[in-house]
């Protein structure tokens, strides 16, 4: 598997994870305040990851393209 072959594997499992975790918000998932909080981490650590994967892969292609 190349790199950017798992770069996108990567990406699809962290946008599930995130997408599971809304759904779990959007129904009412949190049972209070401090639940709610902790999921909403949650997604805001996994959106940090997809977007540091994605900086990532265009400055690869920045450089192969050079």
């Amino acid at each position: 598997m190349d790199i950017i072959s798992f770069s996108e594997y990567l990406l699809k499992e962290l946008r599930a994870q995130i997408e599971l975790r809304s759904e779990h918000l959007t129904y009412g998932g949190a049972s209070d305040w401090d639940a709610y909080c902790k999921v909403t981490g949650e997604i805001t650590g996994l959106s940090s990851a997809e977007n540091l994967i994605k900086d990532l892969l265009k400055r690869m292609e920045k450089v192969n393209d050079d």
